[in-house]
């Protein structure tokens, strides 16, 4: 209807007047729409929201999970046994101080360059390798742990990796290359300093 159309009797009095203007207003408001819900953080009604965006304010439980995935570390996956398997196969390379590859490597060069090929980081140096993962009592050592010795005086400068028992592959600066050696035998015995343990529980 349009407002124009609808004339207000003259000879009604002014309270007449005033009814009728009233009702003329609550017959026009009956035609307008219902008003949007605008309660701050609740969703609009169906139907009635912004094309191309969701009527609902929540995430997804799909999304949800994704985020809040809880992964597990490397180390935790890697089996000790892939250590010594990665290992073995540097058995025999050449000793060069400083060195982290196949062609050369000293004692803490072979720790990291065996768990680097597994995706594992781990120190580059041996004192910081002595401060890295988990301290192993030495009768409850096992595959993949590491062993250090010291230099007699207390400071802890050579690392080796336990292959089986009391067998453990280290970069040996008097034979100059990566050998097998026992844990009993009296030079690693006397400066046995500590063993860590990097993968498994």
């Amino acid at each position: 209807m349009e407002a124009a159309s609808v004339a207000i009797p003259s000879a009604l009095g002014l309270r007449g007047r005033t009814l009728c203007a009233a009702l003329l207003l609550l017959a026009l408001s009956s035609c307008a729409p219902p008003p949007r819900n605008t309660i701050k953080g609740e969703p609009p009604a169906s139907g009635d929201h912004e094309p191309g965006r969701s009527a609902s304010p929540l995430p997804s439980t799909d999304q949800d999970e994704e985020l809040n995935l809880d992964l597990p570390r490397q180390a935790d996956i890697v089996e000790p046994s892939a250590i010594v398997e990665a290992a073995r196969r540097y058995e025999g390379t050449p000793y060069r101080y400083g060195g982290d590859s196949a062609s050369g490597m000293d004692c803490s060069g072979l720790v990291f360059r065996v768990f680097t090929d597994q995706r594992i980081s781990v120190p580059r140096t041996t004192e910081e390798q002595y401060e890295f993962g988990r301290p192993v009592p030495p009768d409850r050592l096992r595959p993949g742990d590491l062993v250090f010795f010291d230099d007699g005086r207390g400071r802890v400068q050579h690392v080796g990796l336990v292959v089986e028992g009391d067998r453990f592959l280290h970069a040996s600066t008097s034979r100059r290359r990566v050998v097998e050696d026992s844990l009993r035998q009296s030079y690693f015995r006397d400066r046995f300093a500590g063993a860590r343990r990097v993968v498994g529980r």
